[in-house]
């Protein structure tokens, strides 16, 4: 049990916001960390019970971790995701049910002294009444799309994703009334995740 390394965190954020100092991370109080992180995927965020995010939350402190990112909350083999059900035509909308499960664990990581990396995108998959310019034929022939490469070149993919971001990072946790933006627990966001022009596309 190593959740003795995590307890003078506790709540994790107390020290305030967390920065690069020349080639040292530092909290805003001057304390430097280390970060031995892991990541919490798609069905995990979105279908664990609440008393078990609460004891995966202790189990993650136990091994010694004090970092969990936040991953494949978009994707579209994850369902329900941050949208919602599948059969919804956009991806305009977050799914508020979805987003409370996100605050849990959220709350429940902080209480145990981890702090979170959030990603803004992952896997989504822009659908027609997303009003993308172009997507008949990016998708294909497909009912949806990656974004992943286009964004690059197609400013309404671009605004699409300055819109999830806003949304995303602006509500309020329910769990602890600070929006995403104003957790110094959240010590990272990945804008867009394997994202580029060649390789993965």
């Amino acid at each position: 049990d190593l959740s003795f390394l995590n307890a003078p965190e506790k709540p994790a954020g107390k020290r305030g916001f967390l920065k690069a100092q020349k080639d040292t991370l530092v909290f805003e109080d001057g304390t430097a960390v280390r970060f031995w992180g892991t990541s919490l995927t798609a069905y995990t965020l979105f279908g664990t019970s609440k008393a078990g995010v609460k004891q995966q939350a202790r189990r993650l402190s136990e091994l010694g971790f004090n970092l969990v990112r936040l991953v494949h909350h978009d994707s579209p083999w994850v369902d329900p995701n941050i949208f919602g059900d599948q059969k919804s035509q956009d991806t305009q909308k977050l799914s508020s049910a979805m987003l409370e499960k996100l605050d849990w664990w959220i709350k429940c990581l902080k209480d145990e002294g981890i702090y979170i990396w959030l990603d803004l995108h992952v896997g989504r998959h822009l659908k027609a009444g997303d009003r993308i310019d172009g997507l008949e034929e990016i998708a294909r022939g497909r009912p949806s799309s990656e974004l992943t490469g286009y964004n690059y070149v197609n400013a309404s993919i671009r605004q699409a994703m300055m819109r999830f971001n806003e949304a995303y990072v602006n509500r309020g946790n329910i769990y602890t009334n600070a929006a995403y933006k104003d957790e110094p627990a959240i010590v990272a966001m990945l804008i867009t995740n394997e994202n580029d022009l060649t390789h993965h596309l």
